[in-house]
């Protein structure tokens, strides 16, 4: 066992400075993973740049989501739940899960501007995909749909 994982079994999921040493090929063979928010050119899906969270395979994803929030508060000034959501999803479904049972921790339920002012319209079943989303329905059908 390497000294990385030893630390991550015994402190949950860590950013890199907090590792005892660099994440190695050996590390990563004995099931250190990283996690971020993809994005392009540097900048996280959430726009701006972050920190990095290294975790084990083992570990619980809801947890590892929450550490990377709680090291990433410029993050979360700069979405809404519904654009966290959105971000997560190509990470998959499970994270997709694990950042909806974290989020309302770190996100206030959105408002969204509709015809006549701003209403709450919470979560939606699409009834063309059949996915949960946060927001309404023709920028989802426009913009997120998987649906042919």
């Amino acid at each position: 066992m390497t000294l990385n994982v030893q630390y991550l079994r015994e402190h949950g999921p860590q950013p890199a400075s907090e590792l005892p040493s660099g994440v190695t090929i050996g590390d990563r063979k004995a099931g250190v993973c990283r996690w971020t928010l993809r994005g392009s050119h540097g900048q996280t899906a959430m726009g701006g740049s972050a920190t990095m969270i290294y975790h084990l395979e083992e570990h619980d994803k809801r947890l590892i989501i929450k550490r990377f929030l709680d090291l990433n508060p410029q993050l979360v000034d700069a979405k809404d739940k519904a654009g966290f959501h959105r971000s997560v999803r190509s990470h998959g479904e499970s994270w997709l899960d694990a950042a909806r049972a974290v989020s309302d921790d770190y996100f206030e339920r959105p408002e969204r501007l509709q015809q006549g002012g701003w209403v709450d319209q919470g979560e939606q079943t699409c009834p063309m995909c059949g996915e949960i989303f946060e927001g309404q329905l023709p920028t989802h059908l426009e913009n997120e749909c998987s649906s042919p």
